[in-house]
């Protein structure tokens, strides 16, 4: 028997072999994923899907935790068969510091807020609107708040999506950029948007409102 074979026979009798490793993105972005030890770095349409698949658990069970991952995963697939197509549509806006911020990938975000691995490792100077990245941008929703009000809405037969935002921005601009998503929903989709929204989304909506009052669009 060789040194070498003699070697791998005492691992296995220590029960030292290695496990198959994960596969890797072309940019390596899986194992930014789970080096950032939680789901803050999926996109919120893949959190989603991966709670019917049951895909990415570990990840998803350390940000939402367990519970409130089962229940999502139960209110995620019984949504998911509800009849929303054609219902009334809805927009959740979030309130002060309730959307995700940081650089957009394809599957994979660089998720700066809230991100606790990022925030405790000095990532929050990035957010700063004069020596920060100008790069940074909203990326989606804190999903362990919000996600359960648009999965019930959903279960309620409303055609429900988020709206986030830079929060960091003020509040006209960023009621501008909802006014715009609303012509456009309203304009391609023949159907009036109804908002709810928390907290500073509620300014938001009331300054994307008053834009398209002021322009008699105040029907849409």
């Amino acid at each position: 028997m060789t040194e070498k074979k003699k070697t791998i026979d005492r691992s296995r009798k220590r029960g030292n072999v290695s496990k198959k490793k994960q596969p890797l993105s072309d940019d390596g972005s899986l194992l930014q994923a789970r080096n950032k030890q939680g789901g803050y770095a999926l996109n919120d349409d893949l959190v989603e899907q991966a709670l019917i698949s049951g895909e990415y658990r570990d990840l998803l069970e350390i940000y939402f935790g367990e519970d409130l991952y089962d229940e999502l995963r139960g209110l995620t697939a019984r949504a998911r068969t509800a009849r929303t197509r054609g219902g009334p549509r809805v927009l959740v806006l979030p309130g002060i510091m309730g959307s995700k911020l940081g650089k957009q990938g394809v599957i994979f975000d660089d998720t700066i807020w809230l991100d606790p691995v990022d925030v405790i490792a000095g990532g929050i100077e990035s957010l700063s609107l004069i020596n920060g990245d100008q790069g940074i941008t909203a990326l989606g929703v804190l999903l362990t708040v919000y996600l359960k009000i648009k999965l019930r809405l959903k279960l309620a037969g409303f055609d429900t999506d988020f709206h986030p935002f830079d929060w960091r921005q003020n509040i006209a601009d960023e009621g501008a950029r909802l006014a715009e998503r609303i012509r456009l929903e309203t304009s391609s989709q023949h159907r009036e948007v109804s908002l709810v929204a928390h907290s500073m989304g509620g300014l938001i909506a009331r300054s994307a409102i008053k834009l398209l009052e002021g322009t008699g669009e105040d029907d849409k």
